[in-house]
């Protein structure tokens, strides 16, 4: 175990001993030698109980849960299990917390009173503002004993992560006629100029319809707006590609609109292939979204891999993804 010694503490203390030691010698009273004594004998068993209590004491972490929503508050939970009935002067635990998306991350340093056999909680209240998946991690816990010599290590070895997914929103008029156009193209580049082979009427719109319903082209043909009455679209395939912001509240946007459209694509039935970009292997990842556990799925790997860059999204699709010729850029 990793010692870390107070050197200003431990010299007061010495000089405290050579002032007792100076004392004895010219006054020869029985009580200073009492002292001088205890003093020796007090540092010694002062350090040899801080190992013995630190071999004797556990500190793990935990969370009710490895999902969260953006805003949610979760709490994180430290446990501290001191077996040995030795009381310490404290325990100093330093919890280090990091969005991987993001690649950011601080250290938290918390101080408790250890007292003897003693089974501590904490519960950390903890407020998710991005996403990503947040890694909690204890980077070190420190006992120190009663006279404040020294500092012994805990070994350590517990983790926890959390996924903080966007809260799906309503995707507003105007831009869902904007995906509607993009996915109408991307249907007929797809099925090689066949734009109707999941729908199974076009009729005129009616209250209630909703706006991504729309059928834009045969609406301007008619001068009146027409929809489409879908079917499950199990044989056609629609491409999605999620590409990153320039900031860090564009990029926030982006993985909430994707999750959003894609959470009702699900919701539809429409097979849809999710893609993204990945920097340091410089090639896109994808992944087939079939149901609601795949988006969540997609969206941890997405956490974890280095989407931004500076290429044109269409030039890199048309170097590497040749075939994917229509496709829905969120």
């Amino acid at each position: 175990m990793k010692t870390h010694l107070k050197i200003p503490r431990i010299i007061i203390y010495a000089l405290w001993i050579i002032v007792l030691l100076v004392l004895y010698d010219y006054f020869r009273v029985w009580f200073l030698m009492v002292a001088l004594l205890i003093a020796l004998a007090g540092g010694a068993i002062d350090i040899l109980l801080l190992y013995l209590m630190a071999g004797q004491t556990d500190v793990t972490l935990e969370t009710d849960t490895d999902t969260a929503e953006k805003g949610d508050d979760v709490p994180v939970y430290i446990h501290i299990d001191h077996y040995s009935f030795i009381p310490s002067a404290e325990i100093i635990v330093t919890l280090n917390s990091r969005n991987e998306f993001y690649g950011s991350g601080q250290d938290t340093e918390i101080m408790y009173p250890l007292y003897s056999a003693e089974d501590f909680h904490e519960e950390l209240p903890v407020t998710f503002t991005m996403l990503g998946t947040y890694t909690f991690s204890l980077k070190k816990a420190q006992v120190r004993d009663l006279f404040g010599f020294a500092e012994v290590r805990v070994p350590l070895d517990s983790t926890a992560e959390i996924s903080v997914f966007p809260k799906p929103v309503e995707i507003e008029d105007e831009k869902l006629g904007s995906l509607e156009s993009q996915m109408i193209e991307a249907d007929e580049s797809t099925a090689r100029g066949n734009d109707t082979t999941d729908i199974s009427e076009i009729r005129e719109y009616a209250p209630g319809d909703r706006p991504r319903d729309i059928h834009w082209k045969a609406s301007a043909k008619r001068d009146d707006l027409m929809v489409k009455q879908r079917e499950g679209r199990s044989d056609q395939m629609l491409f999605v590609l999620l590409w990153c912001g320039d900031t860090a509240a564009e990029t926030e946007n982006n993985l909430t609109e994707c999750y959003s459209l894609l959470k009702e694509l699900v919701a539809e039935k429409t097979n849809v292939t999710l893609l993204w970009w990945s920097e340091p292997e410089y090639t896109f990842h994808q992944k087939k979204i079939l149901y609601a556990d795949d988006i969540d799925e997609a969206y941890r790997e997405i956490y974890m891999t280095q989407i931004n860059t500076e290429a044109d999204p269409a030039e890199l699709m048309e170097s590497i993804n040749p075939q994917v010729t229509g496709y829905v850029q969120i």
